[in-house]
């Protein structure tokens, strides 16, 4: 076969048609689906396709994967959420439902547990790039208005 020269099939013997192919690098259509197949049929995918559906067994299976992605045990959150007495660590303000608690994380990999606080004030702290010397000024900026 010459140099540049386009095989008429792919690896699976599927033809290089127009509307067979798929994405910037043409790949067959035929052997995506078969490989999502394959891929679906996993228990851990099928586990995470509920999750996607919002189904109570779905949040629940979300609520783990993504504390055990950011360091922490669902042992751990229990844990530190009777230590803090239920309330956020950085602004010692009840959890509502409008504000929910958060697994606050060092961004190191892998990821160390810091606390618990609220959505928001984790928010703000990301806002801020984690920076003490950003939030007393944006402290220090509230207060000489008078809040």
């Amino acid at each position: 076969m010459r140099k540049g020269a386009r095989l008429k099939t792919c690896k699976r013997g599927h033809l290089r048609i127009p509307e067979n192919l798929t994405g910037k690098r043409r790949h067959c259509r035929l052997c995506d689906i078969a490989r999502t197949k394959v891929r679906d049929s996993k228990p851990e995918i099928k586990a995470a396709k509920k999750a996607h559906n919002h189904s109570p067994e779905g949040r629940a299976y979300q609520k783990i994967h993504n504390l055990k992605r950011l360091g922490w045990t669902v042992e751990m959150w229990r844990q530190t959420l009777l230590e803090q007495g239920n309330v956020c660590a950085s602004c010692r303000g009840s959890f509502t439902e409008n504000d929910k608690p958060c697994a606050d994380h060092d961004h190191i990999n892998p990821p160390e547990p810091r606390g618990i606080i609220h959505s928001s004030c984790n928010k703000a702290i990301g806002m801020l790039r984690e920076s003490p010397e950003k939030c007393r000024a944006a402290a220090e900026y509230l207060e000489s208005w008078g809040k």
